[in-house]
């Protein structure tokens, strides 16, 4: 039997077809501009948030996962963690933390305070839409990683496409 593009044999998922990739949408002022992706400004991190190098949490990575404990407490740390790079004078990222694990938005920014990176966790792993971006804007990574796929505990699934500072795609792919 002749199957013809999008058309299913009975019992059968169609197939999905691949969102298309476009540069232009995908770089950081177009993102933030159409609301697709939204940061916490500097102000607030530093107000709301704990400095990683402040004393009050640390990493054990003792059975092979990071874990951020609260120090003195004994207890996993939850809640929006920074680092602040003293030196330089910027906010060089944030990231929240539920039960010591990543679990929500994690940002890097250049020194510039431009965000460098975005991407979203879920009980430790990244999870859907990954993006990272030259310092001028343009898109350098994007990944849109696996959700719903067995994931063994050091390999995560994504698709991707690498870009040059014009915006050309110079890889893509499937891991």
């Amino acid at each position: 039997m002749f199957i013809k593009p999008n058309q299913t044999t009975p019992g059968r998922k169609p197939m999905k077809q691949p969102e298309p990739v476009i540069p232009e949408q995908l770089s950081r002022a177009y993102l933030l501009e159409h609301e697709v992706l939204t940061f916490l400004s500097p102000d607030y991190v530093l107000e709301h948030g704990t400095d990683f190098y402040g004393g009050e949490i640390y990493w054990d990575d003792e059975w092979g996962d990071f874990l951020c404990w609260q120090n003195g407490e004994g207890a996993r740390f939850t809640g929006l963690e920074y680092i602040f790079n003293d030196e330089d004078q910027y906010l060089a990222k944030y990231s929240y933390y539920e039960n010591g694990v990543l679990n929500g938005i994690s940002v890097r920014f250049y020194p510039s305070g431009k965000a460098q990176s975005y991407g979203v966790y879920r009980d430790g792993r990244r999870t859907g839409k990954y993006y990272e971006w030259y310092e001028n804007g343009t898109i350098k990574v994007y990944r849109i990683y696996e959700t719903d796929a067995f994931r063994d505990k050091f390999a995560d699934r994504y698709k991707f496409a690498e870009f040059d500072e014009d915006g050309k795609i110079t890889k893509k792919g499937k891991v």
